[in-house]
């Protein structure tokens, strides 16, 4: 039989079922439904622009300045600055002598410190004039671009021109305002300053506008009347002698001290920085270049030779010893108030040879008064370059005004030990020691005294040259007073005995010995003292 055919199964298709249609909303009676709006479509963005053609920029590269053009960034080199390193220190190596163009391009460089910047504006006039040394700044801010492409140049100027720029206007603004006394009596610098910063520096850098309103101000004085004393709790009340026309034994010794220190306060605190340089107290311009360092030298010496000239003005031994008394009360007070130059103008009158040789009249001082008086003395005393005072210094708090004679023989030393120059650089490290004592002397002018006038007082401290003797005729009262051999015979001390074996008999002459010579015009000039006649004569002069 035939074989069966196979017959082929068939393919099953799912069938996708019909989606059921949504049955219509409800029919409602009020109003449509709101349907909410599509928000607008967002614009796209409009096509690009064509490219149009500009200056190649090129690739940026590194440029630095043109030395050629300008007196700064020069490199380094022992012709225009030497570096100290000290072996104790390790910190970075200090400037030791510049020129002053090398000195204004470290002090306004990116990496310049705040000492630097202080140490040339207290000291800038020993080496240039303010005229001069506003020309170097101005130069220094406008220094020309490098020569490059536009990419290079404006990296250049990012990264070297505007952070220079900016630390001279840094070192500008500390001139204005800590030192506008180099601006006060010079309208020309000072206008000469505020064009600079209008015109140059304003359109260009975000400081100018910051100075130019710093310099309106100063014109206006408004800083000046911040430098107003505004006390917080009022002064104490004067002590008022109690009697219509006082004498001076009748004034309080408080009081006294108060007045002494009103008037020398307003004077120290008036010393400008320029006074300290190169000794300008002891020049023939004095006047006009230290004033004030004059004024207070003249008042040590005015009140130093009044204590002396009060004390011998009176009749009885009684009326001396109590005027004595009353001084060294006042050195006291002076004292507790941190006026120590006043302090030191009553003790070096004290101590001046018409008073120190009255020995009966410092006996007859109670106890107490007397060891006051050892005590001022040894705190006050010079040795070891007034090294008890400037401890005792360090301890003091609030108003303050320092022997003023201590810093200027500071200042005498860093002076004449130190030259001017070192192989045509100016010696930095000098003005580095000038300006450490300058900062000092700065640091006790800031806080000013809470006391009050008493008019009376004053008008009679600021005459005291009417009632000043002599010194030489003080000398010649004091002789009066206790002559020659009195109180110094006595108070000459025992003479010690001789030690067998101390003899040693007469000094033998050898013949041609050159230190056997007799005085004579030829090899010895002998001077007297004007101010001493008694005293013995010093060499003038000798081979």
């Amino acid at each position: 039989p035939a074989a069966p055919v196979p017959v082929a199964s068939p393919t099953l298709i799912p069938i996708k079922p019909e989606a059921a249609k949504p049955s219509p909303p409800p029919a409602t009676t009020g109003p449509p439904p709101v349907v909410p709006k599509k928000p607008p479509a967002i614009p796209s963005k409009p096509p690009a622009a064509p490219d149009t053609p500009s200056k190649p920029r090129g690739k940026e590269i590194e440029l630095h300045w043109p030395t050629d053009k300008s007196p700064f960034e020069k490199p380094d080199d022992p012709s225009n600055i030497v570096y100290e390193q000290k072996d104790d220190d390790f910190s970075k190596a200090r400037i030791k002598a510049a020129s002053i163009e090398k000195l204004i391009e470290k002090a306004t460089s990116y990496s310049a410190d705040a000492t630097l910047q202080k140490t040339l504006l207290l000291t800038y006039r020993s080496m240039v004039t303010p005229e001069e040394m506003l020309d170097l700044l101005m130069q220094r801010f406008s220094m020309p671009l490098p020569e490059g492409n536009e990419a290079s140049v404006e990296a250049f100027k990012a990264k070297k021109q505007k952070p220079i720029q900016v630390r001279v206007c840094q070192l500008i603004k500390s001139w204005i305002t800590k030192y506008y006394s180099d601006f006060e009596n010079n309208p020309e610098l000072l206008n000469k300053l505020a064009d600079f910063c209008t015109n140059v520096i304003k359109p260009v850098c975000p400081p100018g506008a910051t100075l130019e309103s710093i310099i309106q101000r100063q014109m206006d004085g408004e800083y000046e009347k911040n430098k107003e004393i505004q006390f917080t709790d009022p002064p104490p009340e004067p002590i008022l002698p109690k009697v219509p026309r006082p004498s001076f034994l009748d004034i309080h010794p408080m009081e006294i001290a108060r007045q002494l220190t009103i008037i020398e306060s307003d004077v120290f605190r008036a010393i400008k920085p320029q006074e300290c340089l190169g000794l300008a107290w002891s020049k023939k311009q004095a006047q006009e270049k230290s004033p004030n360092i004059l004024k207070m030298i003249n008042r040590f010496n005015v009140v130093s030779n009044w204590v002396v000239s009060e004390i011998l003005k009176q009749d009885t031994q009684k009326q001396r010893v109590d005027t004595l008394n009353h001084f060294i009360e006042i050195a006291e007070r002076c004292k507790g108030l941190n006026n120590f130059n006043a302090c030191m103008e009553i003790i070096s009158g004290l101590g001046d040879s018409s008073i120190h040789r009255l020995k009966n009249h410092w006996a007859e001082l109670p106890k107490k008064t007397q060891n006051i008086y050892n005590e001022l003395k040894v705190i006050l005393s010079s040795e070891q370059s007034y090294k008890n005072f400037r401890a005792y210094l360090k301890t003091c708090n609030g108003a303050c005004i320092p022997y003023l004679g201590m810093y200027l023989t500071d200042l005498t030393f860093i002076e004449d030990g130190n030259q001017d120059k070192l192989g045509g650089l100016h010696n930095f490290s000098k003005r580095n020691f000038v300006s450490n004592v300058i900062q000092e002397i700065q640091q006790y002018q800031q806080a000013p005294y809470i006391l009050k006038t008493v008019p009376p007082i004053q008008n009679f401290f600021n005459s005291l040259e009417d009632k000043v003797i002599d010194k030489e005729q003080c000398y010649q009262i004091s002789l009066q007073i206790l002559p020659r051999g009195g109180a110094k015979a006595a108070a000459s001390p025992a003479p010690t005995p001789k030690k067998e074996g101390d003899d040693y008999g007469e000094m033998q002459e050898v013949p041609g010995y050159p230190f056997n010579v007799a005085d004579s015009n030829k090899n010895i000039r002998l001077q007297k003292n004007p101010n001493d006649p008694n005293g013995a004569p010093k060499v003038e002069n000798f081979p």
